[in-house]
């Protein structure tokens, strides 16, 4: 009466461990690593060939995809306007600091005006 159950269980908990192994092996031996700087890695699927670019985002590896990457030309495009952009608020910081000591040699003169007229 429970032979038939309890065989049916055996097969079960046997046969489930020896047809998930080798997809549970495949999936950890399906990507390999490269390192390319410091916090980039170059993660290679070996089954399907993609090549995916991981960097570290604080604690997490976030990984994109050459589907998703950049074309170079795009990539070129979005450096140069970046490149611009950063040149660009680098010298509206110069402006705000030569318009502060500016300010300062005139308060400086004022001083050294107001010093003399005390003086006479």
């Amino acid at each position: 009466m429970f032979r038939l159950p309890f065989l049916s269980l055996i097969i079960l908990v046997v046969a489930v461990p020896l047809f998930s192994a080798p997809a549970v092996a495949q999936e950890k031996d399906a990507y390999q690593l490269m390192k390319a700087t410091e916090s980039t890695v170059w993660r290679l699927n070996k089954f399907t060939g993609e090549i995916a670019v991981c960097t570290l985002n604080g604690t997490n590896l976030v990984c994109t995809t050459t589907a998703e990457a950049l074309s170079p030309k795009e990539a070129e495009e979005k450096r140069k306007m970046e490149e611009a952009a950063r040149k660009a608020a680098e010298r509206e910081r110069r402006q705000r600091e030569l318009a502060m000591l500016d300010r300062i040699i005139q308060f400086v003169r004022d001083l050294i005006g107001m010093a003399a007229e005390s003086e006479q």
